[in-house]
């Protein structure tokens, strides 16, 4: 971890940094990633359609319905 974080803080302050030494032996590879920005596409997510009646009661976000747990109805 002191490596890494040797390396970072080296990283961080513009300074010329060996990247093949601080990986050499450890197995790894290095990749060329495209140097322009990647086809970004925007995603819409149309709005839910409101239904007649308001509920009163909050449901979980995770959950279509209630779930009880043990400790409920003691």
């Amino acid at each position: 971890e002191v490596h890494g974080a040797l390396a970072a803080y080296v990283n961080a302050t513009s300074a010329d940094l060996d990247w093949s030494g601080v990986h050499a032996g450890k197995g790894q590879r290095t990749i060329t990633l495209p140097t322009y920005p990647f086809n970004r596409q925007e995603l819409i997510v149309p709005a839910a359609r409101r239904s007649g009646a308001a509920t009163s009661t909050v449901g979980h976000p995770l959950f279509d319905r209630h779930y009880e747990h043990r400790s409920e109805g003691q």
